[in-house]
């Protein structure tokens, strides 16, 4: 299989940017384009509805097969077909599709009519299994579907009892009251009073045994003194 180089060989002066663009080649290049058209491989009937597809606007803008059955180029003026053709990925194109299946290909970067013959592969929806439609039943069909109960609405939570406060009988700090003064005179008193009655017993014992006989006071040698 040969690779194309689609920067070579090309039908078109410059890329096709729109479906318009191949709509002016089949008008003024027409010739040319029949040409090529026969040697990729359609006939007159397949090349008339591939131009009046284009014309009608029935155009779709995709990716190029990475493997075509064949592609037209131009080398010096001379239109020519290869067979079995391979491209690069990516490559952009217009895809007209004819009604036998053929699929012809207008690449946007060099203008070629390229030719896949076989139909465009069909696209298989797959149903998942929870999404298929459950089969004709008679019993289902005739069994009683009861409905469920409706959601009671959903209820407020009581409020939360509070804790009952305990309340302490209030706390009473002793204060120690100030001794009175009298008191504290009295507890005075009450020390010394022994202490000057053994102090006297102590002095009148001392006199009572060193102590002479008072002599005779006569009253005219000691008018002052005080017996």
């Amino acid at each position: 299989m040969l690779v194309f180089d689609l920067s070579h060989d090309r039908m078109a002066a410059v890329p096709f940017q729109a479906v318009a663009d191949v709509q002016a080649a089949l008008i003024f290049d027409e010739d040319r384009y029949r040409d090529a058209g026969h040697q990729i491989g359609l006939n007159d009937a397949e090349f008339n509805e591939f131009e009046g597809r284009v014309f009608d606007g029935k155009v779709t803008r995709t990716h190029l097969p990475l493997a075509l059955d064949a592609m037209a180029g131009q080398h010096r003026g001379r239109v020519y077909a290869i067979k079995s053709v391979q491209v690069r990925p990516g490559e952009w194109s217009y895809l007209i599709a004819l009604s036998d299946g053929k699929r012809v290909y207008v690449p946007v970067k060099c203008g070629n009519l390229s030719l896949v013959r076989r139909p465009a592969p069909a696209v298989v929806a797959h149903v998942p299994a929870h999404h298929r439609t459950p089969q004709f039943h008679p019993r289902v069909a005739a069994a009683h579907v009861v409905a469920p109960p409706a959601p009671k609405p959903p209820q407020a939570a009581p409020p939360a009892a509070s804790a009952p406060v305990a309340f302490l009988p209030p706390v009473e700090t002793a204060v120690a009251a100030p001794v009175a003064p009298v008191a504290a005179a009295a507890g005075h008193h009450s020390l010394f009073v022994p202490f000057f009655a053994w102090l006297a017993g102590s002095i009148g014992h001392t006199v009572g045994n060193n102590s002479q006989p008072p002599a005779s006071c006569s009253t005219s040698d000691h008018l002052l003194e005080i017996c």
